[in-house]
């Protein structure tokens, strides 16, 4: 085979390995960033306000017993506002969406299911928050995280990339023995 040829076949392989890399890069990164849409309007309104996320929690528990934290999304808003639920507790414990620490700020182990999910998430996966409306949920801590100990623990919420939900606060407990 001619060595000009054999060179120009060479380096077309590498163009176009190298585009096929690259777009293969992109659509793994794009992947990566879901997205929201909303299903009244057909499109995300990024000029409302986002849903309102709190936790609350009692100032003082009972080790051994359930460890009820309440989880309200409130909807400031004049128009149907969404959210998707996972990473939330509107679904069963499917991922670790809580940083819980203790006193010593070490983190609390979390023992519950882990699911993989494709992304964009379904339609099934979102929950509508009438305006001006709220909707809350309780969840058992003790079912998905293992509190080994007596002490004063503080919760934080980090599953506002895959819910859409905007955080207002973190709580602070104690677990006292009885």
């Amino acid at each position: 085979m001619n060595p000009n040829i054999k060179a120009s076949c060479l380096a077309l392989s590498l163009v176009a390995f190298f585009l096929t890399a690259c777009n293969m890069q992109r659509s793994a990164n794009e992947r990566s960033e879901p997205t929201y849409t909303d299903t009244v309007a057909g499109r995300l309104d990024h000029t409302a306000k986002p849903l309102e996320t709190t936790l609350s929690i009692a100032d003082t528990l009972f080790f051994g017993s359930a460890i009820p934290l309440k989880f309200v999304v409130r909807n400031p808003t004049d128009s149907l506002q969404r959210f998707c639920k996972w990473h939330t507790p509107f679904e069963p414990f499917l991922a670790d969406y809580l940083i819980i620490t203790d006193r010593d700020s070490t983190k609390v182990r979390y023992r519950g299911a882990m699911a993989k999910r494709m992304m964009p998430p379904p339609p099934e996966a979102y929950l509508e928050v009438a305006p001006r409306d709220s909707m809350s949920t309780t969840v058992d801590l003790t079912k998905a995280y293992a509190f080994d100990k007596p002490g004063t623990y503080h919760i934080v919420y980090q599953g506002q990339r895959i819910s859409g939900l905007t955080v207002i606060n973190d709580v602070t407990f104690a677990l006292a023995e009885r």
